[in-house]
């Protein structure tokens, strides 16, 4: 299932388990910078979070990428 900002970017994404009683398996959440490049990505899976920050050089392309752990 997908979540939308009102200007039409994903916010998230969750994705369901498929039992009688769905459960919440992962979600991946968007930020996004004013240009409308995403900003960061954070996946939480299994009670983990990794939290992906993107930077970018003066054409738009991605020049980096920072990966950390995040608490949930």
């Amino acid at each position: 299932m997908y979540n939308y900002f009102s200007n039409g970017d994903i916010e998230s994404e969750e994705v369901f388990s498929s039992v009688i009683t769905p459960q919440l398996l992962k979600k991946t959440s968007f930020t996004y910078n004013t240009d409308g490049t995403v900003e960061t990505e954070t996946l939480v899976y299994d009670g983990r979070g990794v939290k992906k920050t993107f930077e970018y050089d003066a054409s738009g392309n991605i020049k980096g990428v920072k990966i950390r752990k995040v608490v949930i």
